[in-house]
């Protein structure tokens, strides 16, 4: 099986990844199985690495075995699994074999040897029994290998098993050979300079003199570690200085020539051969950053004197190493190399230092004006770059290179073709991991508008989420990106998901990824519209943030205003957003500042500072980020929409809900925290969207998808979830769907409901509803009747919400539930509010709209009761009354004949209504239609006489007295 390469991220964490590494195993490998560590001693101290060992015992599964072989005691990492008794230790003493072990031992190897004698010779060491047993065929009662240290017992062991029973040539040859961790035959020869080393190999790997043949093409030959080191230590003794470093060059040459950079740069660094070890260090430096072995890179860097150092190569790639870990510092290193390769005319160089620093720029997250200084390297030389580009310079180029385009150079024609490339960069095996590349390329496509790239990137991202063994930075910065992505979409379900597995994720983390956190879930909260969610999390992250840094504070500021604004706080909420759009401009940050001056606008609308959101809205259309950004296309028309329709001009406010709802449907765009968040003010864009025409399919879109409360004066085009009928005939209408007929056990439902109409549909007394309902009933069986009824009724209409029980009264949600009854008062109020000089046109249209509503009386047909009749009886008087009104108001300006038709139009629907006849045969007579007048006073007889059994009133008989004899 093959381990995943560490990215950046995972190198930030290496105890992380290591315990990732062993989930992994645990997960492939098929139990029972057992994991050896061997020469442990020669990592040296390794703290991160032996914190990852220890920390990952505690996740062995029962069944696997972690064994660690070191000639150096346990690091003090593994103090704390010591005294938890993962982890056992076996000293030195416990490791001697005795007389038993050693005669098992002697019989492996085929030896007729005292097992006793060979104990006592040894010590009971295991590693001095193997040597003697593969070096000798008897027993030499003199030869015991004790006393001293281990590694001087093997090393005199060498000198008399081998060295002083070999020709002073041959043993200089193997001394050579040994600055090579493996050599074939060739490789032998040609550092020893001796044609006959390979037959000296294969005699040492026959007669097993710690020297190791392994099969291959060609074959390679590989001494004990112990030899190997005792070989290259009496060079050190025999050779002068110059001829061991000679020795340690030639090595390094023969190790490049076979592809071993890991060993030959060992012998570059003993050389003290700088020249050559940094030379070395440039040509391989790519391939160990693909392979993602940074630390490896950066432990070569620091191996050369200053002075190397220092130089541009080395400073960009010891920046490079650093910029997950200590991205402050490798800022610095990249301003060096950058200088450097400024000063040698090095474009290409220059260019890479740029997007390094850029990198670690928008990575420290403090201010993106220190981006600017960079910025015209980055701009000149990019064409260059994309012309000669490949993969493994992509990797470590592009990540800064398109953030500082897309977050500082967001219009410029070059931040396109970085984009697509970027989307291709991520399918390679590092790519997604890139520390930026993910969130830059998916803000991009959100901003611009192109929604179908993006919905392809959070599928990614997504998928990328779900992986097992992917380092928690790595995971919070692909949750940011979701979290952000969907709130601005509206997709808040899972924004909020994401964003609660971010929290969990850092819940152990330090400040500054737990303030990161807690701002994805208010963001989230706050699309949600869950304002307790949010002030929770908000109040959480104060504390976290760092206030002297202008990012920080302005998506702080941001985000506090918004919430206030779902407060209804619009007071506070301006004076947050200008204070967010002062830190934002201090942050450098274009995108900030720009959305800061948007809600700024917003806030001061609905505060009432209606100058300050002109100035606010002016800046934002006139800022450098608003030419290529759609997604602010779109929220600033909603916001100008807006405030158009609180300065009372219906023309501005029309044409910008226009634009809004064009560029909506474009680019994929129906939702926005920020609008969404202010009051009704959604409500109200498309209830005039509806109502003049303007892309109704699209506004009904944002009401059914948001769940948008109709407003106040919504009219009838509103999609409203339940519609309710009761003048002229009852029906009930869910979703646009007319409900199926009541059952006879769905009646006491619909009456408690008709009840609850008649009774105004706002606050009704419960004690009232269930005298009328259920007379007999004592109180308790009364209360338990209404509130069956009332579940069965919420059931019916699909949802408690819309009718609400509160403090002992019902009503009928008016943001969700339109009547009939509701729509009529509105109509009727309107009426009643227009001026004395009102036009024909404007009247007919009013008596148009009343009309279509008043079908016929209120519950026609429904049983009788006191509480029905009141509500049908107030309901044809202020009809009537109010059409009346409104053709007097029409007579008074001289339009007789328009007051005649609405009289006309009423008495066919009210024919009872003989104030409205005298006024229609006033205006006939008026009008010199004199038998029309008449025939009009003949109907109103009529019906009162066969409906009432009554006469006209006398003055309705005046009226038409003179016309008798006609």
């Amino acid at each position: 099986m093959r381990l995943p390469l560490p990215s950046a991220d995972d190198l930030r964490d290496v105890p992380a990844f290591i315990r990732r590494c062993f989930r992994r195993l645990a997960l492939t490998l098929d139990a029972p199985w057992a994991l050896v560590l061997d020469n442990m001693q020669e990592l040296g101290a390794a703290p991160l690495f032996h914190a990852g060992i220890a920390a990952a015992l505690a996740e062995l599964p029962e069944s696997a075995r972690l064994i660690i072989i070191s000639r150096e005691p346990p690091a003090p990492a593994y103090a704390r699994a010591l005294a938890a008794q993962q982890l056992a230790l076996i000293e030195a003493p416990a490791l001697r074999f005795n007389d038993l072990e050693t005669g098992e031992l002697v019989r492996l190897h085929e030896r007729d040897w005292p097992a006793s004698a060979l104990c006592q010779a040894t010590d009971g060491w295991a590693a001095a029994m193997i040597l003697l047993l593969a070096a000798r065929r008897e027993l030499d009662p003199d030869a015991a290998l004790q006393g001293d240290t281990a590694r001087d017992r093997l090393f005199a062991f060498f000198a008399s098993e081998v060295m002083e029973k070999m020709a002073p040539p041959d043993a200089l040859a193997l001394m050579h050979v040994a600055f090579l961790p493996s050599a074939t035959a060739a490789m032998a020869v040609a550092i020893s300079g001796d044609a006959r080393t390979a037959a000296l190999l294969a005699d040492l790997a026959r007669r097993s003199l710690f020297t190791e043949r392994r099969a291959g093409s060609p074959p390679v030959y590989t001494f004990h570690a112990l030899f190997g080191e005792f070989l290259r230590a009496r060079a050190a003794q025999w050779l002068d200085p110059q001829a061991l470093r000679a020795v340690r060059l030639h090595a390094a040459q023969i190790l490049l020539d076979h592809d071993q950079a890991d060993a030959a740069m060992a012998q570059l660094i003993e050389a003290q051969a700088w020249i050559d070890a940094l030379e070395l260090l440039i040509a391989q430096a790519g391939h160990l950053v693909a392979q993602g072995r940074t630390a490896t890179l950066r432990g070569w860097i620091l191996a050369l004197p200053p002075a190397f150092q220092a130089g541009a190569q080395a400073s960009y790639w010891l920046g490079y190493c650093e910029l997950a870990s200590q991205p402050g510092d490798a800022l610095h290193h990249l301003e060096r190399a950058y200088l450097g390769f400024t000063l040698a005319a090095d474009a290409r160089g220059a260019f890479d230092a740029a997007a390094a620093a850029a990198d670690a720029i928008i990575f420290l997250g403090a201010n993106l004006d220190a981006l600017a200084p960079w910025m015209s390297q980055l701009v000149a030389y990019a064409p260059t770059y994309l012309a000669q580009r490949n993969v493994a310079s992509d990797l470590r180029v592009l990540p800064g290179l398109l953030a500082a385009f897309v977050h500082r150079e967001t219009a410029h024609p070059l931040t396109a073709d970085l984009a697509d490339l970027a989307e291709r960069l991520i399918e390679e095996p590092l790519g997604a991991s890139q520390r930026i590349l993910l969130g830059s390329l998916a803000f991009y496509l959100l901003w611009t508008g192109q929604t179908l790239r993006l919905d392809r990137i959070m599928i990614k991202i997504d998928r990328l989420c779900s992986e097992q063994d992917v380092a928690p930075a790595t995971l919070l910065r692909w949750y940011g990106v979701g979290v952000l992505v969907r709130s601005l979409r509206g997709q808040v379900d899972e924004a909020l998901q994401q964003a609660r597995a971010a929290l969990a994720l850092v819940e152990q983390g330090g400040a500054p990824l737990r303030a990161k956190a807690g701002l994805m879930m208010v963001l989230a909260a706050v699309a949600a519209r869950d304002a307790e969610l949010a002030r929770t999390h908000l109040n959480n992250v104060a504390g976290l943030l760092d206030p002297a840094n202008p990012i920080d504070a302005t998506i702080y500021e941001f985000q506090r205003g918004m919430l206030l604004l779902l407060d209804g706080d619009w007071d506070r909420a301006a004076q947050l957003m200008r204070a967010a759009v002062a830190s934002g401009r201090a942050s450098g940050w274009p995108l900030r500042e720009h959305i800061a001056l948007l809600g700024q606008a917003l806030a001061a609308t609905q505060a009432g500072a209606l100058l300050e959101a002109e100035d606010a809205l002016r800046a934002a259309l006139a800022h450098r980020f608003y030419a290529v950004c759609r997604w602010h296309h779109w929220i600033a028309a909603l916001i100008e929409a807006h405030l158009a329709q609180r300065r009372g001009d219906q023309g501005r406010c029309l044409d910008a809900i226009a634009r809004a709802f064009a560029t909506g449907r474009t680019y994929g765009y129906d939702f926005g925290p920020l609008p969404y968040c202010c009051g009704d003010m959604m409500s109200q864009i498309a209830s005039l969207a509806l109502e003049h025409g303007i892309d109704p399919p699209f506004a009904r879109q944002i009401i059914r998808r948001y769940a948008l409360p109709a407003p106040a004066n919504a009219s009838q085009q509103w999609p409203w979830p339940i519609r309710i009928r009761t003048l002229g005939r009852f029906s009930i209408e869910r979703d646009g769907v007319a409900a199926s007929a009541a059952r006879k056990e769905s009646r006491k439902p619909l009456e408690l409901l008709k009840l609850v109409l008649a009774l105004g549909a706002e606050a009704v007394p419960v004690n009232h509803l269930c005298a009328a309902l259920w007379p007999e009933a004592p109180g308790d069986a009364a209360r338990n009747s209404f509130d069956n009824a009332l579940h069965r009724l919420r059931k019916q209409l699909g949802g408690d919400h819309h009718v609400v029980l509160n403090g002992g009264s019902v009503s009928l949600n008016p943001a969700t539930c339109w009547t009939d009854v509701a729509a009529l008062e509105a109509s009727l109020a309107r009426i009643s509010g227009v001026g004395p000089t009102v036009d024909m046109a404007q009247a007919l249209a009013l008596f148009d709209e009343a009309v279509a509503l008043y079908q016929g009386d209120f519950l026609a047909g429904e049983d009788e009761s006191p509480d029905l009749l009141m509500a049908r009886t107030r309901l044809q008087a202020r009809f009537t009354r109010q059409m009346g009104v409104l053709g007097a108001k029409l007579e008074a300006n001289g339009q007789t004949a328009a007051a005649v038709l609405i009289y006309q139009r009423v008495v066919e629907q009210q024919p009872l209504a003989e104030d409205i006849y005298r006024r229609l045969i006033t205006g006939l007579l008026a009008l010199g239609q004199r038998a029309e007048a008449y025939e009009a006073y003949r109907r109103c007889r009529q019906q009162l006489s066969v409906v009432l059994g009554i006469r006209p009133a006398p003055q309705t008989d005046a009226l038409v007295a003179s016309l008798r004899n006609l």
